[in-house]
């Protein structure tokens, strides 16, 4: 298994080759996104992946971990203003 660091946060990705595919989406959260900017909070995949990581649901703050401090002070403004608690986890119910 290789182990790669987060280039901005240092956090390990285990069973990750690089933080972005070939495709050019992050390997993580499995969406087209700047590396300096969240994970996609709402992707199956992020969800899913943080799930079996750590046994809770993510909140923003999670995907905001890895994100440099300005960008991380921004986005946890914004979600303030409309009314967003950024460490409430998401739970989001899949149709069957």
């Amino acid at each position: 298994m290789q182990i790669i660091n987060c280039p901005n946060c240092g956090e390990n990705l285990k069973n990750l080759n690089a933080m972005y595919g070939q495709d050019g989406k992050c390997k993580v959260c499995g969406v087209r996104h700047n590396p300096s900017k969240p994970h996609a909070l709402y992707s199956k995949r992020y969800r899913k992946l943080f799930y079996e990581r750590y046994g809770r649901h993510p909140s923003w703050m999670d995907a905001l971990k890895h994100c440099p401090v300005d960008i991380k002070e921004g986005f946890i403004h914004a979600l303030k203003l409309i009314g967003e608690d950024p460490t409430r986890a998401h739970i989001i119910m899949e149709r069957k």
